[in-house]
């Protein structure tokens, strides 16, 4: 999905209102009934956040924001995400697996060869399968080792309910910098593949706000989070703060699918 063209063989399509190749970047903020407000973030915070993977094509993945246009941002474009790369907390992650368990790993955190030069990018911790073309694209074994703790069941090329597997969830921490200026921003998730010539990205809206005044922009603000349905893929992005958690799939050039809600956790679909 996001293609400029018919992708519909792997999964791809775009939803009902929106055409191949449409930009993401350019769709406007969810609103209405049962829209919540997007999370609050305060500089110079930690906050968790995490995706998972549909298909898993390996490679290494990024944190990056930029001010809306209405804030400050000229457009939401690359060059706007590239001047805000996040940081990692932190040397380990933690994997949510199918059961509901948690283990934490050994983060694998790169910034040697990275863009922009010095940023970090984060591994992608969970090994795809070895194909055999000529069995039918029949597992061989993971690629590499699978971190301690994840079992055959959480790793692979996709979600296969099938025999059982079901990748899990990567969770990170990642760091607010303390001299961004408030106000409403796009978090941007870039993944770039190592087994496929591909770029992954999803976003989310957030809030930032100075220490000492979350209270105060979480009564004044009720604002939609999320963004208006855009052309949808397979992978999954998740935003987590101290007591709300965003989930959702991720896609190429899109900011947004649908928002649902429960008692214990809100969750927006991205």
């Amino acid at each position: 999905g996001g293609a400029p063209q018919d992708n519909t063989p792997p999964g791809g399509h775009p939803p009902p209102g929106h055409q191949w190749g449409d930009h993401g970047s350019s769709l406007p903020a969810l609103s209405g009934h049962g829209s919540p407000s997007p999370p609050t973030w305060t500089s110079g915070s930690v906050v968790k956040v995490s995706w998972g993977i549909a298909a898993n094509h390996g490679g290494g993945y990024a944190y990056r924001l930029c001010p809306t246009p209405s804030h400050g941002g000229s457009a939401v474009t690359e060059e706007c995400f590239q001047e805000r790369h996040l940081s990692f907390v932190g040397t380990t992650q933690t994997l949510i697996l199918g059961n509901g368990s948690r283990v934490d790993i050994a983060a694998e955190v790169v910034t040697k060869g990275t863009y922009p030069a010095g940023t970090q990018w984060m591994r992608n911790p969970i090994p795809a399968c070895i194909l055999d073309n000529k069995l039918g694209d029949v597992c061989q074994g993971p690629q590499f080792p699978p971190p301690p703790g994840c079992d055959e069941t959480c790793w692979g090329t996709s979600d296969n309910t099938t025999i059982g597997n079901s990748l899990p969830l990567i969770v990170d921490n990642i760091a607010i910098p303390s001299d961004l200026q408030p106000g409403k921003y796009i978090l941007g998730w870039r993944w770039d593949c190592e087994g496929t010539s591909q770029v992954w990205a999803s976003c989310s809206d957030v809030v930032i706000v100075a220490p000492g005044q979350e209270q105060t922009q979480k009564q004044r603000e009720n604002m939609p989070r999320g963004r208006k349905h855009g052309p949808s893929s397979g992978s999954y992005l998740t935003i987590t703060e101290e007591e709300h958690v965003l989930e959702g799939k991720g896609a190429d050039t899109t900011r947004g699918q649908s928002i649902q809600s429960s008692m214990e956790e809100t969750i927006a679909v991205v």
